[in-house]
């Protein structure tokens, strides 16, 4: 997939093939210097060369700035550094690699997750290949492509939950402490563990369990946040280093705004996210809560660390779905309806993938009638969304393409069950390339220091 992807991407390099193909149907970005500052022009040009000099872009200059001296520097912009984790940039300096090699390497640690989460997720069930291939192809994976924490944050994750499977503490609790050391949400998942361990105590009343099962998830993370703390405050002398660095932010927090974006192209995807699973999500999240609290939730409640495979499952959907509430709900009080980037921490993180993998169980008790019932719901909302939003334009261009396709492999989501194995084979081939070129355009986006979509 990878090798197809970089094929894709240098193939439109070439200005031949890149204007009978691509430059027929839409325009590329450049970003111009001019005698005052710098601006994004869209031009009919091929896509641009991958190099060094122009892939170390928005948050990527301040992961390399950390990779080469961790947060020791005189510049004044330095402060900004202290808004990033350190754990992604130390694990590229200790790889040797260059922007090329992390590229690949972040692929490559995307792949081993979906391979660790859909072999104990979907092990067992006649859909697993078609969810890997879905995962794969999904136009919101470009971000894996990044040299970016998203795949490092999903793959300490994923060793987590081999750990809480294979009843291997010390794994669960060193993949913990990496995972809390690469983004700062991973406290929302601290939360999210305390809320779901408070709801069992009412089943169980067992405090010795609650104390127990609160202080083996959460301390992993605290301990990894503390590291964080202190490398900061090592090389500032503050202790809070990191939210005067966050302070410095443009925050857009007013509601009474119009929904917005940095880009057509990451709003058209954001806008599927939260009408396709974020607001789902939270609709779930609330029903099971108040179940939960009511007693009308009957599953046996047992440890996390029991080693019982379907109570692990349940848990960590129910935390996933926390995480997402938690993350939507924070979103809003930080930047109200600026929208950018709400597909990529919601559906790049081991919890939209958990969430997806565990989909095979969930829908198997739904008529099909009911499913497509939801992709209208669906598709009616987006819709709706989309044309009573002022920043979305006109929706018929290939700038959101990456909605279309989302919107299309939601489709056969919904009817996989119903389909043959030789339907799924020849969707995936029709539906591989258009996949594999949005992810190049969007790539081609971010070498071209356009406006980002993440």
């Amino acid at each position: 997939m990878f090798a197809a992807f970089m094929a894709i991407y240098h193939l439109l390099q070439q200005k031949p093939i890149y204007s009978n193909t691509l430059g027929k149907i839409t325009l590329n970005y450049e970003r111009v210097d001019t005698n005052r500052n710098s601006i994004v022009k869209e031009v009919n040009v091929p896509f641009a060369k991958f190099t060094e000099k122009n892939a170390v872009h928005w948050d990527t200059k301040f992961y390399s700035s950390i990779r080469d001296s961790i947060y020791a520097s005189n510049s004044t912009s330095a402060i900004y550094r202290y808004a990033f984790y350190p754990f992604f940039p130390l694990v590229w300096k200790a790889s040797h690699t260059n922007v090329h090699g992390i590229v690949f390497l972040n692929y490559l640690f995307f792949g081993i997750s979906l391979i660790l989460l859909s072999s104990i997720f979907l092990n067992g069930y006649k859909s697993e290949m078609f969810y890997f291939m879905l995962a794969l192809v999904l136009p919101s994976t470009i971000v894996f492509y990044l040299p970016y924490t998203e795949s490092l944050f999903m793959l300490t994750f994923s060793i987590a939950v081999v750990g809480l499977f294979k009843k291997k503490y010390w794994l669960f609790f060193i993949a913990i402490i990496c995972f809390s050391m690469t983004r700062p949400s991973a406290l929302i998942l601290a939360m999210a563990f305390i809320l779901i361990n408070t709801l069992n105590l009412f089943y169980h009343k067992k405090i010795k369990w609650f104390l127990r099962d609160c202080s083996f998830t959460v301390l992993p993370i605290l301990l990894g946040w503390m590291a964080v703390v202190y490398i900061q405050y090592y090389y500032s002398a503050s202790w809070d280093t990191y939210t005067i660095a966050c302070s410095f932010w443009l925050k857009e927090s007013s509601l009474y705004r119009y929904a917005t974006d940095w880009s057509i192209e990451g709003f058209g995807m954001t806008a599927f996210a939260i009408f396709a699973f974020i607001i789902p999500a939270c609709i779930y999240g609330v029903v099971w809560g108040v179940s939960a609290v009511l007693g009308k939730e009957k599953e046996n409640r047992i440890s996390l660390f029991s080693g019982d495979e379907n109570y692990i499952k349940k848990f960590l959907f129910n935390t996933s779905v926390l995480f997402i509430i938690g993350f939507i709900l924070y979103n809003l009080f930080t930047s109200g309806y600026n929208l950018n980037g709400i597909y990529r921490y919601s559906m790049a993180t081991p919890f939209f993938f958990i969430i997806l993998f565990q989909l095979p169980e969930k829908l198997k008790s739904v008529p099909l009638q009911y499913r497509l019932s939801g992709f209208v719901l669906v598709f009616i909302s987006i819709t709706l969304f989309l044309l009573s939003t002022e920043y979305a334009g006109n929706l018929l261009r290939f700038k959101y393409l990456g909605l279309y396709l989302l919107l299309i492999l939601l489709f056969f989501t919904a009817i996989e069950s119903s389909i043959s194995n030789k339907v799924k084979i020849i969707f995936f081939i029709l539906i591989l390339i258009p996949c594999l070129v949005w992810h190049a355009y969007l790539f081609n986006m971010y070498l071209a220091d356009a406006w980002i979509f993440t």
